[in-house]
């Protein structure tokens, strides 16, 4: 079942702390309506406190990457957080707090509502491996 959508934005923040090896990571969704609409006012910019000890301070790399509704449905999708990147929308955006809001749940119902591929993990026995694989060839992923 494949739908058609508008495409998505996924705008990532990863940071790793230069001597821990710590890693943090949060992805934000956003519609390339609301996107194209904020794109030249807002600055991006998230900075992790305390990845490689008390006082310390790593700036994250910052990805943001089209998806197109080919894409989509093959996408997987980490609902990890998305707090920091979403305080630098609230500050840097001229759209209000409940814009921004309304904006992030409509494009996290319209992954809600998606047919995505999963990966799917379970323990069969022995003798029932080709009974396995007849029903698997009968989903048509």
């Amino acid at each position: 079942m494949s739908t058609k959508t508008e495409n998505l934005i996924v705008i990532s923040a990863h940071a790793e702390g230069y001597r821990s090896g710590a890693i943090e990571y949060e992805e934000c969704y956003l519609t390339q309506e609301f996107y194209d609409s904020i794109k030249d006012s807002i600055n991006i910019s998230v900075w992790v406190s305390e990845l490689d000890g008390k006082h310390s301070e790593c700036e994250a790399d910052i990805e943001i990457k089209t998806l197109k509704n080919e894409e989509i449905n093959n996408f997987e999708f980490e609902f990890c957080g998305c707090e920091r990147i979403v305080d630098c929308l609230y500050e840097f955006s001229d759209e209000s707090y409940e814009i921004v809001e309304a904006e992030l749940k409509k494009a996290k119902d319209i992954i809600k509502n998606l047919d995505t591929t999963i990966s799917y993990e379970f323990k069969a026995k022995k003798s029932q491996r080709k009974l396995v694989a007849e029903f698997i060839k009968t989903l048509n992923i």
